[in-house]
């Protein structure tokens, strides 16, 4: 049976990349803070987004287009709040409009900002561009970026360049920025580790050339091609036994058998070390070992839906891990599958995803990590779960066969672009 090495659960806004192998630092690190304007070459400008024209940039950035039906805003907002993800960057790239004789300049009040709440030169311009920064538990941040449409920050090389300034502002200033508290996501008896935010990644469609363009100008670099996978489940079967019948292993130790944990905060160590074991000659996004500890990792773990430590399982032999299982509700409790407003899915209560799937070097080839995510599969059918999601490095050929034979379907591809301290 093929066997998965070390598996991430899928990125995205609620939740981060999970970390894997190493990799070269990029060749433009991050700068110093941004200020809180960019003058650019012409009649450009990029800025902070000022609260009158929130709204208007955040549609932008869902959609490419200024004006969007305000259900998918609110909702992706609403979102943000469930998620806990009060703060953000939001910065805007203007353009301005050519000179229209001795036309009078909008009237400023306090702060150079006019009666509007808008920075001077937004209050005429149009807003061609927009990135808007989420900083994330585990030491991360999301960034997304207003699609490319028309002529994108005016077009050509020089639109690429603009954007890609404006994108280097905003990930300067998420990395500059310190995470800690609820955000580090503590647990009672696990200390809550604060500090800058490591990581900022973006996730881009294949097609999207132009973005990739100005995110490579922005000091961001490849990290791997994801597979977003999904299975259907057949809800309120029996919950199974994890089948370890037949399994071999040494342990010079002096084992006393295999034995399955689930997560608290006597088993905590347990999954760290679990985790860290996976790791080793990875396949799964070879590209983030070392730039977070794994404490903030497993933060970042802890962040992905909801919560739940009875669905983090981890699999001993004797002292030694040999296998880490951590799966979560991500599903919107009460919400359709379907938004009426804009008609984007969103997960509806009983859809589960597999976080993480790793299994420790000296245990795999032996089928251990297929026994473990059926168990799973099982466990959460049982639970009344009717969809299990997951995302894979495409690299990592050995998990993706694992995963269609279990019956895993490929719904999604995403480019995965990041940036680090």
């Amino acid at each position: 049976m093929p066997e998965s090495n070390g598996h991430r659960g899928q990125a995205g806004p609620s939740h981060t990349a999970g970390e894997c192998a190493a990799v070269p630092p990029t060749a433009s690190g991050p700068g110093t803070t941004s200020p809180d304007q960019i003058d650019l070459i012409g009649d450009w400008h990029a800025g902070p987004v000022a609260d009158g024209q929130e709204r208007t940039a955040v549609s932008l950035v869902l959609t490419g287009r200024l004006h969007t039906p305000g259900e998918a805003v609110r909702e992706f907002e609403s979102y943000l709040h469930r998620q806990g993800m009060s703060r953000r960057e939001l910065w805007g790239l203007w353009e301005r409009p050519a000179p229209r004789g001795s036309e009078a300049e909008p009237r400023l009040g306090d702060g150079g900002y006019d009666q509007a709440g808008l920075p001077p030169w937004a209050a005429s311009e149009q807003l061609r561009a927009a990135v808007m920064g989420l900083p994330q538990p585990g030491k991360t941040a999301m960034l997304f970026l207003s699609p490319s449409v028309g002529g994108w920050a005016g077009g050509g090389r020089a639109g690429v360049e603009r954007v890609g300034a404006l994108v280097r502002s905003v990930s300067d200033r998420l990395l500059a920025e310190s995470v800690g508290g609820a955000g580090a996501q503590a647990l009672e008896g696990i200390e809550a580790d604060g500090g800058p935010i490591r990581i900022v990644q973006a996730l881009l469609d294949p097609g999207q050339v132009l973005e990739q363009e100005a995110l490579g100008v922005a000091g961001f670099s490849r990290l791997a091609k994801l597979v977003y996978m999904a299975r259907t489940l057949e809800p309120d079967r029996r919950a199974q036994q994890l089948d370890l019948s037949g399994l071999q292993a040494e342990n010079e130790a002096g084992s006393s058998g295999w034995r399955e944990l689930g997560y608290s905060p006597l088993t905590h160590a347990a999954f760290a070390s679990g985790v860290l074991a996976s790791y080793e000659d990875t396949q799964d996004c070879p590209g983030l070992l070392g730039l977070r500890t794994i404490e903030d990792v497993l933060a970042g773990h802890r962040a992905t839906g909801r919560f739940d430590p009875s669905l983090w399982r981890v699999l001993m032999w004797g002292d030694q891990p040999a296998a880490v299982m951590l799966l979560a509700a991500v599903g919107q409790l009460g919400s359709d599958a379907t938004d009426a407003g804009s008609g984007a899915t969103r997960p509806p209560a009983e859809t589960y995803e597999l976080v993480y799937l790793g299994v420790a070097k000296p245990f795999r080839g032996q089928g251990l990590a297929g026994r473990l995510l059926r168990h799973g599969m099982a466990v959460v059918e049982a639970r009344g779960g009717r969809r299990l999601l997951l995302a894979v490095d495409d690299r990592n050929e050995p998990a993706v066969s694992l995963y269609r034979a279990l019956g895993f379907r490929a719904t999604a591809r995403k480019l995965a672009m990041i940036r680090h301290l």
